[in-house]
């Protein structure tokens, strides 16, 4: 009895926390001073990593911001100087290089800001999505990728899910799994996406026979910032997307992943 207000404090804020901007700054009730300090310095010291971690979010907004412009100007003058007549051949491939960064670059800062977006909780959650369609719509997207790696594509959603939330956004987790599975794929091998009931919730599977992950690579998948995590090693910052995407949606991830035999990524739904 006399540790309850402790075990309170551990059990409905320090457990609960998964994004510091929803922490519960409420005193836990309780006559003890003691308990009383801790739960005081355990929401001081919580304010501060809000404010620092707000922080960040606003400044990879900012930067990513700054960024888009002077990379749109670079690529414009690599573009105008392609179109100057007998441009030497070893000029050209160099700016072709350079051109090829400068949109790499694009790509991760635009993912950057997508994330921050998200995380900032700018998009609206107002659609009624349906599982079974979303993925039947996306098949037709990467339909021609699927068929360009000779990869077997088996789809087996019997019962529909729906619920409420961003179609765009779901649309964009979806592709960068599936497109994922593709990518990765070996050539001539398979892609599975299966949904279920399981008791109190939906899953959905996406499978591949890809080259997977090592367990590290597994650990630090959703790490945006790990040097592992790039396109050479990994997935990039496109599970950082998915990762951002599902938490705005309340979806629960689990990755399993083999080398040499494939990565399994599954997305669990409340049901409603």
């Amino acid at each position: 009895f006399l540790l309850k207000p402790f075990y309170s404090i551990i059990d409905k804020k320090i457990n609960l926390v998964n994004d510091p901007s929803h922490y519960n700054y409420d005193n836990i009730p309780t006559n003890t001073d003691d308990f009383r300090i801790l739960d005081d310095s355990i929401n001081s010291l919580m304010r501060k990593i809000n404010t620092l971690f707000a922080l960040e979010k606003q400044f990879i907004a900012n930067v990513s911001h700054e960024l888009l412009t002077p990379i749109s100007i670079l690529s414009t003058r690599f573009e105008n100087m392609l179109n100057t007549p007998e441009i030497p051949i070893e000029h050209e491939n160099k700016i072709y290089a350079s051109l090829k960064t400068l949109n790499r670059l694009k790509v991760i800062i635009n993912s950057l800001l997508l994330i921050s977006k998200v995380e900032n909780n700018q998009y609206l959650k107002t659609e009624e999505i349906s599982l079974k369609q979303e993925i039947e719509d996306i098949y037709e997207d990467l339909e021609d990728r699927i068929s360009d790696k000779n990869i077997t594509y088996t789809s087996n959603i019997n019962e529909d899910f729906l619920f409420i939330g961003n179609k765009a956004l779901i649309h964009t987790l979806f592709i960068n799994i599936i497109n994922n599975a593709i990518k990765y794929n070996i050539d001539g091998g398979s892609l599975s996406i299966i949904g279920k009931k399981d008791h109190n919730r939906y899953v959905l599977t996406v499978t591949d026979t890809g080259l997977g992950m090592t367990n590290e690579l597994v650990k630090n998948a959703f790490d945006r910032f790990k040097r592992g995590n790039t396109e050479e090693n990994g997935f990039g910052l496109g599970l950082a997307i998915v990762e951002s995407i599902a938490k705005f949606h309340k979806i629960d991830i689990d990755i399993t992943s083999e080398e040499h035999k494939g990565t399994s990524i599954s997305l669990m739904f409340n049901r409603m």
